[in-house]
Parts: structure tokens; C-alpha cells; sequence
């Protein structure tokens, strides 16, 4: 397995030459980063500054995130982990349980916007640059302590929140990424791509960045859209163009 230095030498070589060929190149995580290393503690003090230092457009929250209140009571700090992503951490149906509020721990949606143009496969129209919507959805967990919520899946895609961004009520896309820590095979992942079809139709291309079965799993969903799972502990670095 790779360790983050890895992983980021990696990005940065993979990022030049997307850049050389004027290709965007969009660097996500998909969460359980709390287990799995040397510098892993409750709650993650050690850990969360070398995370910091990664270059991610967009992170997904896990299961193992949710264990613990002193984790979730860290991340969730004022000036803390999930702020340091300035609206990349995200978190489409977890919740944070306040005195007086309960909130999303992260957002619930992002727009990825890269910086290049592209040529658009269903029309051959070439576009100015592209722009990704990107969710974070969490499976059905119930284990979760008592600072969190974990709204299910199914009752999300029915919110009126949901269907305004898949209307296009808060900006325009290309493409919907959909960071979703569960497995690629999951249920799940169907009824939020169904959803996605019935707003969006059957051509906007949609990727299902899964993974909490530590497995390398791929499935295609349609002829617009697939779902894939790429291992566990950066024993592979997940890849989709």
C-alpha cells in the first residue's frame, strides 16, 4: 500500500501532465481517513494536519468519522478540519447535532469548476470549461454517536434541497459526481442515480466514487453512468476519464 507522500507525488505528476494536454483533473477523497494509520487517535489531532496538506477538491465523510463525539466534536471546530476545505467537505445527509441547531456537518453539495475546455460527446458542441456537481452521501449507517444524524439515503433525493440543485436552481453543470462511501453494488446507488434520471434525463453523465467495502469493484449502471469502489488503505488510487 501507498502512504499520503505517495498519493501526492503521484497527483502533482498526474496534475502536469493533464495540465500539459489543457485536461482538468479533479482530486477527491471518499472518508474513513480517521482509521488505518500510525498517527490514528481519538480524535485525530496528529493525523488531521498531514491530511490538510492534500490538495483535495472535494471529501466525503465515512462511518468510522461518526464512531466517536470527540472526533466529530474536533473536525466540526471552529477553524478546524471541516472548515479548512472552505466548503469542500461534504456531507449530503450527516448531520450535526447542536444545542440549538442541528446542521449538515460539512455542505451538502459542491460545483467543481475546472479550467480547461472540453468537447461534449453528446452534442460535439465544445465547452468553455467544465463544472461538476458533486455530492457526499453516506450509507444508511446507524452506528453513529450521539453528535450526528445520518438521514437516510432515500428520504434525501425526495428533499426539496436535492431536487432545486438537480433542477439547476443553483448553477448550471456538465457532469454529476456523486462521492458516496458505500459499496459500488450498494441499492442505494441506484435509487440516487434514479432520481438524478428522472430530474436530469438519461444522458447527463453521472460517476458514483464509492468505497466502504474494501473492495476493487466497477459496475455500469447505464450507458451515462458508473459506480466504482477502489480498495482500501491506498492500495489503489481510484481513476475515472
Amino acid at each position: 500500500s501507498a502512504d499520503y507522500g505517495h498519493v501526492l507525488s503521484f497527483y502533482e505528476k498526474l496534475l502536469e501532465a493533464c495540465n500539459s494536454q489543457e485536461k482538468d483533473l479533479f482530486f477527491v477523497m471518499n472518508g474513513d481517513f480517521i482509521d488505518g494509520t500510525g498517527l490514528s487517535t481519538y480524535p485525530p489531532v496528529h493525523l488531521t494536519p498531514i491530511l490538510e496538506q492534500m490538495p483535495w477538491d472535494a471529501l466525503n465523510i465515512g462511518n468510522h468519522e461518526l464512531y466517536k463525539n470527540s472526533t466529530v466534536h474536533y473536525i466540526t471546530r471552529e477553524n478546524g478540519f471541516v472548515d479548512h476545505w472552505n466548503g469542500g467537505y461534504l456531507t449530503s445527509n450527516t448531520l450535526l447535532v447542536e444545542t440549538n441547531e442541528t446542521r449538515p456537518i460539512g455542505e451538502r453539495y459542491k460545483f467543481m469548476t475546472g479550467s480547461f475546455g472540453f468537447n461534449d460527446s453528446r452534442n460535439g458542441n465544445m465547452q468553455k470549461n467544465s463544472t461538476i456537481l458533486t455530492f457526499g452521501f453516506l450509507y444508511n449507517f446507524l452506528g453513529h454517536c450521539k453528535m450526528t444524524i445520518v438521514e437516510k439515503v432515500e428520504e434525501v433525493v425526495e428533499s426539496e434541497w436535492f431536487q432545486a440543485v438537480l433542477q439547476g436552481k443553483e448553477g448550471d453543470f456538465d457532469a454529476i459526481v456523486v462521492l458516496a462511501h458505500m459499496a459500488a453494488d450498494d441499492p442505494l446507488t441506484d435509487i440516487i442515480l434514479d432520481k438524478i434520471r428522472e430530474i436530469r434525463g438519461d444522458t447527463m453523465p453521472v460517476v458514483l466514487i464509492t468505497g466502504h467495502t474494501h473492495k476493487r469493484m466497477n459496475v455500469t449502471l447505464d450507458a451515462y453512468s458508473e459506480s466504482f469502489e477502489a480498495g482500501r488503505f491506498l492500495d489503489t488510487v481510484g481513476f475515472v476519464s
